[in-house]
């Protein structure tokens, strides 16, 4: 069940990237907060080599309504990501101090292939722990389940054979039950 809402959650973190051509311009809805600022080739990651962080940011420039440019701040590492109806790159962050509409101007790029600029939060982060640990829960429930299978069983077999929890060693067969305590 965790999993299928991690699943969910990044689904839903993809289809509400905001998007505009690259090269072109065009006006997002972003809410505030740190978002990403994603770059998706035409043809996919597949088709053209990850272009240089530095080269993407300087052809990028997400303004506000003030008609200022937003702080950007680089990835800490370059991220690849084939996800859905995802495929690109996350190539830098932005901070958006308040909920609106940002006008993104991307002029291309020197060596750029044509595609789209997408913009909204991480894709990954909490949700990729919850779904590593949502499948590790479920591994350790289907562990859990078979142990108490596999006991019930062994038990049941137990009493067919009439082994009451009696202890037996080996070459002790035939012996008469040990005395009991009472």
């Amino acid at each position: 069940m965790i999993a299928l809402s991690s699943f969910q959650a990044i689904a839903d973190r993809i289809d509400a990237l905001q998007n505009t051509p690259f090269p072109g311009t065009g006006l997002v809805s972003l809410e505030a907060g740190t978002r990403i600022v994603y770059y998706e080739p035409k043809g996919g990651t597949s088709s053209v080599g990850q272009p240089s962080q530095v080269a993407f940011q300087d052809a990028v420039e997400v303004i506000g309504a003030d008609g200022q440019s937003l702080a950007e701040s680089p990835q800490s590492t370059s991220i690849q990501l084939s996800v859905g109806s995802f495929d690109g790159y996350a190539m830098f962050q932005i901070e958006v101090p308040a909920d609106g509409d940002y006008r993104v101007v991307a002029d291309g790029g020197t060596g750029i292939v044509p595609g789209e600029v997408a913009i909204g939060e991480k894709i990954f982060g909490d949700t990729a722990r919850t779904l590593i640990f949502g499948i590790l829960g479920a591994v350790v429930a289907v562990l859990s389940f078979a142990f108490v299978i596999a006991a019930f069983f062994s038990r049941r077999v137990a009493r067919r054979r009439g082994d009451r929890g009696q202890l037996s060693s080996p070459g002790m067969e035939g012996l008469p039950p040990p005395p009991s305590e009472f």
